[in-house]
């Protein structure tokens, strides 16, 4: 969230920039901005050096967060929630294990922790398919066969996945 607050503000600056160089609005408030930013950052800017440097800041974020709404519009296939294959894990505990980063950084941008992620949602399935459903084998695993209560219950209290009795 902060980074897409940081974007808005980069391009707001730019926004003035671009209006203050267009004579569009009063030239003393890009200097006042200027002034601020010598005195806050230590640094010498110019105008044309200050907007320059915001766009770069701006392409930089917009390579790894993703700018578009985070629970709308069309998410790649990469960037949806792991499979609860047939049920076997109640799906609300990956949705509150993963909603609050799937949509914000960019799949792109971190392959590998994506595909960490699939490998360990893959291999909570195959165990909890095991050892609470007793399949013998995953890929095996028949779901017109499983009992038609879950033997598991989801704490969302404790964020953990239990057998509701042994």
């Amino acid at each position: 969230q902060i980074f897409r607050e940081v974007l808005v503000s980069l391009d707001s600056s730019v926004s003035v920039i671009d209006m203050c160089s267009n004579n569009e609005a009063d030239p003393r408030i890009i200097h006042s901005l200027i002034n601020i930013l010598r005195y806050e950052s230590g640094m010498d800017a110019s105008p044309e050096n200050l907007k320059n440097r915001c766009l770069d800041a701006a392409q930089v974020i917009e390579e790894v967060v993703s700018t578009h709404d985070v629970f709308g519009g069309e998410r790649s296939s990469m960037d949806k929630i792991s499979s609860h294959v047939d049920d076997i894990i109640p799906p609300a505990f990956f949705e509150r294990n993963e909603l609050s980063w799937r949509g914000r950084i960019k799949p792109e941008a971190s392959m590998d922790a994506y595909a960490s992620v699939e490998r360990a949602a893959l291999a909570l399935l195959q165990t909890v398919a095991i050892d609470f459903w007793g399949a013998t084998n995953f890929e095996e695993f028949d779901s017109s066969k499983k009992e038609t209560r879950s033997p598991i219950v989801q704490d969302i209290f404790n964020n953990l996945i239990a057998l509701k009795a042994i």
